[in-house]
């Protein structure tokens, strides 16, 4: 949280309930998880956004986060989550065509999930220039102290290092095509 914020973060994301393919993999911290990503978030200055996946858990999760996370495998309507490819280079087709359109569609600010999309830490930085430049209001960037011993989702996660040298290459993306980066003041 530190790391990210000093970089220029605003909002902090953590899974403190974990959806997965295999009912064997990590499923997350539960109630422990929610405290210390609100601790963290209040520390830092960064609002907190979590998955919420069971509607018995709307309450205790809105008691820790500032934004509820519907991820796509709670979704269940796969005809709402958009185009799907027989592309094996990345873990799931990114249609950056659709950020303009949605914000023809909505009134909300859309938001852009490189981590989750692509799966690959290589591919971060490149879709999230691409996201700004197609005029993401957002990104969320998945940023672990050390990605390669992650418990889970560390090849889809920057160091934060990485994560640091990005923010000035999205601001200059952001400038180029007219638009600002929203900068926290620094903790």
């Amino acid at each position: 949280a530190e790391a990210v914020s000093r970089a220029g973060a605003t909002i902090l994301r953590g899974g403190a309930y974990k959806p997965s393919t295999s009912p064997y993999s990590y499923r997350g911290m539960g109630i422990p998880g929610l405290e210390l990503i609100a601790q963290a978030g209040k520390k830092f200055g960064l609002k907190v956004v979590t998955e919420v996946m069971d509607l018995r858990k709307v309450d205790l999760v809105a008691q820790h986060a500032d934004i509820l996370q519907i991820g796509a495998r709670n979704m269940q309507n796969y005809d709402l989550l958009g185009v799907r490819s027989f592309e094996t280079g990345s873990r799931n087709m990114l249609d950056l065509a659709a950020v303009p359109v949605m914000q023809g569609l909505a009134h909300l600010p859309v938001i852009v999930d490189p981590s989750q999309a692509t799966g690959k830490r290589e591919l971060i930085v490149p879709m999230s220039l691409a996201a700004i430049a197609a005029g993401a209001d957002g990104l969320i960037i998945e940023v672990h102290a050390n990605p390669d011993q992650a418990i889970k989702d560390g090849a889809q996660s920057l160091s934060p290092a990485q994560f640091d040298a990005l923010v000035p290459q999205v601001q200059t993306v952001a400038n180029a095509v007219g638009r600002t980066v929203l900068m926290p003041a620094r903790v």
